[in-house]
């Protein structure tokens, strides 16, 4: 158990001192990457990618397990969870664990589909728009001629126009 401890300790250590040489070592320049990766630069990003993976691990275990025993359904875990499922490494025997990833493949299409429902909406609508825009002017330009025939009228100038 200790020497389990110990090794974390010294990998984690490791992983810190490999991101900060990661830092110092990769040329910063605009525009071009460096194409040389030293073999200890790989082994350091491998490292980090490991303890990452391994954080994901530990933390849906975490959380699965204080829902499990707590019954503490908050919707912020289940998300959380939710997201974990998906990119911890496979559990086909723990039946949470696949309710959880069913159920974000779900919600990931419904947003698609909601997304999708509102551009065609938006769509529909902004052609609509248009036209009752274009309606709004034709009936400005009608009321315009309305009062013009009207002033006309009162002026007296109707009645001339027709007599002639």
């Amino acid at each position: 158990m200790a020497m389990a401890a110990a090794r974390k300790a010294t990998s984690s250590t490791a992983a810190r001192s490999a991101a900060a040489r990661l830092g110092q070592t990769m040329p910063r320049s605009s525009g071009t990457r460096a194409f040389s990766v030293s073999e200890e630069d790989k082994l350091a990003r491998e490292a980090i990618g490991r303890e990452i993976q391994q954080k994901k691990e530990e933390l849906y275990d975490v959380i699965a397990k204080a829902e499990q025993s707590f019954g503490t359904r908050s919707f912020q875990n289940m998300r959380l969870l939710q997201h974990l499922s998906v990119q911890v490494n496979p559990r086909p025997w723990d039946w949470e664990w696949r309710h959880l990833r069913f159920s974000r493949r779900v919600n990931s299409v419904l947003e698609m589909a909601g997304f999708f429902s509102l551009g065609c909406m938006g769509a529909h609508w902004s052609k609509k728009y248009k036209k009752l825009r274009e309606a709004r002017e034709e009936l400005r330009g009608l009321e315009e001629e309305l009062r013009v025939l009207k002033e006309e009228h009162e002026a007296g100038e109707w009645g001339r126009l027709v007599s002639d």
